[in-house]
């Protein structure tokens, strides 16, 4: 027989219940419905997280809730009802005829996410991006190597947002592409100065659970972004883009390690579906030090002109 703490004396199933759900915010019910209340109690022996509950409408059967939390000593209404916890440890009733969270998004700190965590702070990282045919993209509106550039990344948390900032730079060209295109952006000359474009994005939280959402703007388009901590994990983020509905860009970042990130993001014509480009980041967590002593020292590795340094805006249109 189950003690006093894992299930409830007979006194305490006087309530009606009809095969609802009871969950928290930190696990879900497994429900046995319309067993005898001998074996409910046989189930529940030695679970802590279970309740056996009482059907009023029979002496004879009872429904079990593992992995469940009683929240206020209440019991759900019917089988589309159930109860969660919110952020602000309150009960509202969602449309789906649930008792589900309702704390607002926009009062959550990010910073209380793992993940989000792992994600703040100076980076510095190495990317690729290649095109359809694998090779190196090239590029008539930014005509430098996009095999091996740098970038340097300073993600901030505050509140329930995310602020991201970027630098890119670029190499100067080979002398090879400057013989047959000597094109350069800015004043610099082809194959002797590099060059760099910034970029920002700000995503905001748009649920309770540290999910993130927000428009970035590329030229005269706005992309509908998302980023989802992927479920079970704590190390991994996806973070998808659309245009006009159709998907332009999906991305993924992983932290296993910390103070390391690994990205991919796979590009597509967001009106065909079609594949259209590629890219790998390796970054590593850095000191406030380390991160504007490496830009300065990339400047001078790549030749870039002071009146150029953040000088250009990234559009995400190579």
């Amino acid at each position: 027989m189950a003690s006093a703490a894992s299930v409830k004396h007979d006194d305490a199933y006087a309530k009606p219940l009809r095969g609802a759900c009871m969950t928290s915010d930190s696990s879900s019910a497994t429900v046995y419905n319309d067993m005898g209340l001998e074996a409910c109690k046989a189930v529940c022996d030695g679970n802590s997280t279970c309740s056996a509950i009482h059907h009023k409408r029979s002496d004879k059967t009872c429904s079990i809730y593992t992995g469940a939390v009683d929240m206020a000593g209440k019991r759900p209404r019917s089988r589309s009802v159930c109860y969660t916890k919110t952020c602000a440890g309150k009960r509202s009733r969602s449309r789906s005829g649930c008792y589900a969270k309702s704390c607002v998004p926009s009062t959550l700190q990010l910073s209380d996410f793992e993940v989000w965590q792992k994600e703040q702070g100076y980076w510095l990282g190495e990317y690729s991006f290649y095109g359809q045919d694998g090779e190196p993209i090239e590029s008539a509106s930014w005509p430098y190597p996009y095999l091996h550039y740098k970038g340097f990344i300073r993600i901030q948390l505050i509140g329930d947002c995310l602020k991201q900032r970027n630098v890119f730079l670029y190499p100067p060209q080979s002398a090879d592409v400057c013989k047959e295109t000597p094109a350069v952006v800015g004043t610099g000359s082809c194959g002797v100065n590099g060059q760099e474009k910034t970029f920002m994005a700000d995503q905001c939280a748009s649920d309770c659970d540290g999910n993130l959402a927000g428009p970035y703007f590329q030229g005269a388009f706005v992309l509908d972004t998302f980023t989802t901590i992927t479920a079970g994990f704590n190390d991994t983020v996806n973070l998808p883009a659309a245009l006009g509905g159709g998907l332009i860009q999906n991305q993924l970042a992983s932290l296993p390690v910390a103070g390391q990130r690994t990205r991919t993001a796979q590009g597509f014509n967001p009106a065909t579906g079609e594949a259209t480009s590629v890219s790998f980041y390796i970054e590593t967590r850095v000191t406030e030090e380390e991160f504007y002593a490496a830009l300065a020292e990339a400047r001078v590795e790549y030749n870039i002109l002071p009146e150029d340094e953040c000088g250009w805006v990234d559009e995400r249109t190579p």
